[in-house]
C-alpha cells in the first residue's frame, strides 16, 4: 500500500511531530510505501513579519496555493491513501479539497480539540471553557485563545465558520481517527458522524529497548516530564511532595523535566528542598534514560489532555503511574493494576497516592511489569501500524463499494 502522510508542525515541537515521525516509521517498517508532504509555521510565522502572519489569517479558511501545492504532489506520488495529522494553519481544510479531486481518501487524526476550540484545550484562564459551541466563535477572537494572538485567533474562527457550515469536515473526511475515548466524545459532541471515527490510541518507542537501565539501589526516583505550563499541575506536584512524611523525601527524589512559562515559579515553591530535582528540557532520548531507571510518573494534569504520550512511555520503561481521572492519561492508567488514578486537582490526594507507592516498593515493581506487559501488548509501533493498516484497508474498500 503507498500512504501520504501530511502534517502542519507548529513552531514549538510537541508530541503531534513525535507520533506524525514514529508513524512514519513504523508504516515504513510495516513494508508500506510511505510518502509525506510536511510543512512547518516557523518556516512562515517564525520570521514575525507581521505581513505574513496577515497573510496566513486571510488564506487559513481555504489556502488555495497549499491546494494546488498538494494536488500537484498527489499527481505526482498517486498513494492509496492519506493520513493527514494536523493541518492548522499552512495546510488549511483545502486539503481535502484537493484529495477530492484527486478522488483519494482521506483518514484524519485528531490530537486536539482545534475544531471546538481555538485554544485546543477547552480551557481559558485556568479554567474549563465551552464559550464558542455554547456561543459565539467570536469568544475566541474576543479573548484572543489562539497563542494570545488576535490574527491567529481571527483565523481559527473563519476558519471554523467557513468550514463547519458548507460540511467540510463532515463530508471532506471519510475516517476521522481519535488516540482517546475523551476525544472521541468531543467531536462526536461537535457533530462529527459517530460511524465515521474510531478510537486508536497513539503508541511509542520501546524505552528498554533503546535504553535499557539498571535501577540502583537507594533514593526512590519519581518523574514529572511535561510542559511548565499551569493546566500541567507540576505546581500541584510540588505542593502534595513537600506533604510527604519527612521519611520518605529523605529517601526519594522528585525529577522536573521541562521547560515554560511556570519554571521560576516552581522553582521559588520547592523551597530549595534537596528532594527536587530541575532539569529542565531534555533531548528525548534523555528523558527516556532517567524513565527507564526510575520508579515512578506523575501525571498531575488539571485538564483533559488528548492522549497521554508519557503515561506509554513510562509503560514502556516499566515504571507505574499516578495519574488524575480525567482526560486521555486516566483511560491509559489501569488502577491498582499499572498505578493509581487520583481526583484532578486534589493535592491531598495526591500525596496519599504517592505516599502508598513509595512507601510499598513491591507494589511500584509489580504495577511497572504490569505496565510493560500492557505496553507490548497495545502501544508498540508495530502494534500502531497493525491497526493503521486496518484502518485504511477499510477506508479504501468503502471508497470502491460506494464508487
Amino acid at each position: 500500500m503507498k500512504i501520504a502522510l501530511f502534517h502542519n508542525s507548529y513552531q514549538t515541537r510537541g508530541g503531534e511531530d513525535s507520533v506524525f515521525e514514529l508513524e512514519t516509521a513504523a508504516l515504513r517498517n510495516y513494508g508500506h510505501e510511505v510518502v509525506t508532504y510536511h510543512v512547518n509555521n516557523a518556516s512562515v510565522l517564525g520570521s514575525g513579519s507581521i505581513t505574513a502572519k496577515i497573510k496566513t489569517a486571510w488564506n487559513a479558511p481555504h489556502n488555495k496555493a497549499s491546494e494546488q501545492d498538494i494536488a500537484a504532489f498527489l499527481k505526482q506520488e498517486r498513494p492509496d491513501i492519506s493520513h493527514v495529522h494536523n493541518w492548522f494553519p499552512l495546510l488549511s481544510p483545502s486539503i481535502y479539497t484537493a484529495h477530492q479531486a484527486a478522488n483519494v481518501g482521506v483518514v484524519q487524526t485528531l490530537h486536539n480539540y482545534r475544531l471546538g476550540c481555538a485554544a485546543g484545550t477547552f480551557r481559558r484562564n485556568g479554567k474549563d471553557c465551552t464559550a464558542c459551541i455554547t456561543g459565539s466563535n467570536c469568544n475566541a477572537v474576543i479573548n484572543r485563545c489562539y497563542n494570545n494572538s488576535l490574527p491567529g485567533s481571527l483565523a481559527w474562527k473563519r476558519i471554523m465558520d467557513r468550514n463547519w457550515n458548507n460540511g467540510t469536515f463532515t463530508k471532506g473526511v471519510d475516517h476521522y481517527i481519535c488516540p482517546s475515548r475523551e476525544i472521541y466524545q468531543r467531536h462526536q459532541q461537535l457533530g462529527l458522524p459517530a460511524e465515521r471515527m474510531s478510537i486508536l490510541p497513539n503508541a511509542c518507542p520501546d524505552a528498554r529497548a533503546l535504553h535499557f537501565g539498571t535501577k540502583y539501589p537507594g533514593k526512590l526516583q519519581v518523574c514529572f516530564v511535561g510542559r511548565l505550563v499551569p493546566e500541567k499541575g507540576a505546581h500541584l506536584l510540588i505542593q502534595a511532595w513537600l506533604k510527604l512524611d519527612i521519611r520518605t523525601r529523605a529517601q526519594a527524589q522528585l525529577y522536573i523535566i521541562g521547560e515554560g512559562p511556570e519554571d521560576a515559579r516552581l522553582r521559588a515553591m520547592a523551597q530549595e528542598d534537596a528532594s527536587i530535582v530541575f532539569h529542565g528540557a531534555l533531548p528525548h532520548s534523555d528523558t527516556l534514560k532517567i524513565l527507564c531507571t526510575s520508579d515512578l510518573l506523575i501525571c498531575p494534569s488539571l485538564w483533559a489532555e488528548p492522549f497521554g504520550l508519557t503515561v506509554i512511555e513510562a509503560m514502556s520503561a516499566g515504571i507505574p503511574v499516578i495519574a488524575s481521572d480525567i482526560g486521555g492519561p486516566a483511560e491509559l492508567v489501569l488502577p491498582n493494576q499499572t498505578g493509581l488514578l487520583f481526583p484532578a486537582g486534589n493535592r491531598t490526594a495526591l500525596t496519599a497516592a504517592m505516599q502508598q507507592l513509595l512507601d510499598t516498593p513491591h507494589a511500584l515493581n509489580e504495577m511497572g511489569q504490569a505496565g510493560r506487559l500492557r505496553y507490548l501488548s497495545r502501544y508498540t509501533p508495530t502494534a500502531h501500524a497493525t491497526a493503521l493498516t486496518n484502518c485504511f484497508q477499510h477506508v479504501i474498500e468503502t471508497r470502491k463499494s460506494n464508487a
